[in-house]
């Protein structure tokens, strides 16, 4: 699955159940701001379409997103701390697709690392992994001062 199989997680595959989590919880990031934009929805189709090519049983995309995201069946499904920052780095690269980190969507993300029982640190270290890997590919940029302004925006920690 590539989407989500960098080498920071040694995970070589996910079950059905952890397939739903990161699918409710993407949609989750996705609706945050109560309008589902179009590249948000085709990142998470696409990741959708990926796990159905992988993973048999997987409901319909329309039926998996109209269930709410469940903490206590995240919790178990997300029971290692490499599955539980897979899943913020999706639902981090998710909220990202539109160009702009909201407020909302730094908060659901605040929220969904509390569920799965990721604290502060795993959080915080998930940020800024994928703060470096979607601006390593801007190295050259010229204006530096805007993009440290922009790394700052995208901190949903803060």
């Amino acid at each position: 699955m590539t989407f989500i199989k960098p080498v920071f997680f040694h995970i070589d595959e996910l079950s059905l159940g952890q397939v739903r989590i990161f699918v409710r919880g993407m949609y989750e990031v996705a609706r945050a701001d109560e309008e589902i934009r179009r590249e948000e929805e085709a990142l998470l189709k696409a990741f959708y379409e990926q796990c159905r090519r992988d993973v048999d049983g997987l409901t319909s995309y329309a039926e998996l997103v109209s269930r709410p995201f469940d903490e206590e069946e995240a919790r178990r499904q997300l029971d290692s701390r490499e599955l539980k920052r897979a899943f913020l780095v999706s639902c981090l690269y998710l909220s990202f697709a539109d160009g702009d980190l909201s407020e909302v969507e730094r908060a659901t993300i605040r929220r969904l690392a509390t569920a799965v029982g990721a604290d502060g640190e795993d959080l915080s270290e998930t940020v800024e992994f994928v703060k470096d890997s979607l601006f390593r590919r801007l190295a050259k940029v010229q204006n530096l001062e805007a993009l440290q302004e922009v790394l700052r925006e995208m901190d949903p920690a803060r």
